[in-house]
């Protein structure tokens, strides 16, 4: 009895394995069985390319595919233009007999290899791409290890999108790819209903998003948006859509704007005049009093102020500055929406200016930050109404 108790645990261990090798075995089988009856399909009903083609221009005149199909980036002072992972995606879903997609292949040292591919099964061409991510989310601060499984995953998407992107594009037709990116271009010249000045704003406010502003937008046009054309909200929409999916950064299209110059920073604290040295008969000077500005404890300046407050008034002062952006781009006058806070009781009616509100009630102007569209959508709403 008692040495079939110690042999227990390794009988339970050998048919553990035992399973697994069947599981494996019965895996392998029944992907075999997929890739043959792939080819066989793709072999036995070819592609009609002229009817695939119409399916997908058809595609590339619905309005939402044709915004989302490029984007745009620099690299090396070269701007780079190329289609996006959604539309080589509808492309390949019209295309037929074609497999795409990615999977991680394994995890260990808090990194995931994934490979992506795509397969033509009609000609049996296939492109692969193998590569490692790390558990790791960069941010200003320096980052850190990401431990939950959505987060995990999502950042894997992100990452396989980009090479299955290359595996498409490496698979499909370039004339064919290049036709769609034509008829979306298209579409968005002649399907636009908006004046292309109200869709310029409306880029200004989905750019505010990713820190950038107005200003920053007009200094890459080299005009105003009173004047721009169809051509710069195309390469805007690229941008926002780069920026959208990570593949670019707002540095590698906007220049920040250059901050007003402190005149009184780096100046020395002023120092009383000092007593002329007074000859003695001897000749000798007389031995000088100590100076308190020299020998004295440090006067406080400006610089001396906490980091802690220092932090507190740039990221209210950026509050004010984005609400103010908000209300130029959607013309909403800043005492209409000083107006309404008073009404909705957010303020007492005691400021007169958004400067006043954000030294007064810097929760307040935060909370309008954050929630503009709703904000916006009232008094623009009860505007209409008193109309």
């Amino acid at each position: 009895m008692e040495e079939n108790e110690n042999q227990s645990p390794q009988l339970f261990k050998d048919r553990s394995q035992e399973i697994m090798a069947q599981s494996d075995a019965a895996a392998v089988a029944r992907a075999t069985q997929e890739i043959q009856a792939a080819l066989i399909i793709g072999k036995r009903f070819p592609r009609d390319e002229v009817a695939a083609e119409a399916r997908i221009l058809q595609a590339c005149r619905r309005k939402g595919l044709a915004e989302d199909a490029e984007y745009e980036y620099s690299r090396g002072g070269t701007r780079i233009t190329g289609p996006t992972i959604d539309l080589l995606r509808a492309i390949a879903n019209r295309w037929g007999n074609l497999l795409f997609g990615w999977a991680e292949v394994e995890r260990k040292g808090g990194a995931s290899m994934v490979r992506c591919w795509a397969w033509d099964t009609q000609n049996n061409s296939r492109a692969e791409r193998t590569f490692t991510v790390k558990h790791w989310r960069d941010t200003q601060g320096g980052g850190y290890a990401l431990e939950d499984e959505r987060d995990i995953y999502e950042l894997l998407a992100n990452m396989a999108s980009r090479r299955v992107r290359a595996c498409l594009e490496e698979i499909i037709d370039s004339d064919i790819v290049a036709k769609a990116v034509d008829q979306c271009r298209k579409t968005l010249r002649e399907g636009e209903k908006l004046p292309i000045k109200d869709r310029a704003a409306k880029m200004v406010l989905e750019f505010l998003e990713y820190g950038v502003t107005q200003e920053m937008i007009e200094k890459r046009l080299g005009n105003k948006l009173d004047a721009v054309s169809e051509n710069q909200v195309a390469s805007l929409r690229r941008i926002y859509k780069a920026l959208r999916d990570g593949v670019g950064r707002r540095e590698d299209y906007f220049k920040a704007p250059l901050a007003e110059p402190n005149m009184d920073a780096g100046k020395a604290p002023e120092q009383p005049p000092r007593e002329p040295v007074h000859q003695a008969p001897t000749g000798k000077p007389e031995p000088k009093t100590p100076s308190t500005a020299t020998e004295g404890p440090p006067r406080e300046t400006p610089q001396s102020e906490p980091a802690a407050e220092q932090t507190t008034v740039r990221r209210s002062f950026s509050y004010l500055k984005v609400v103010r952006e908000f209300c130029k781009v959607t013309r909403i006058p800043e005492g209409i929406l000083l107006g309404f806070l008073a009404e909705t009781g957010a303020t007492n009616g005691d400021v007169s200016t958004l400067e006043e509100l954000n030294t007064a009630y810097p929760g307040v102007i935060k909370s309008v930050h954050d929630n503009w569209p709703e904000i916006a959508g009232q008094i623009q709403g009860a505007r209409k109404a008193g109309q």
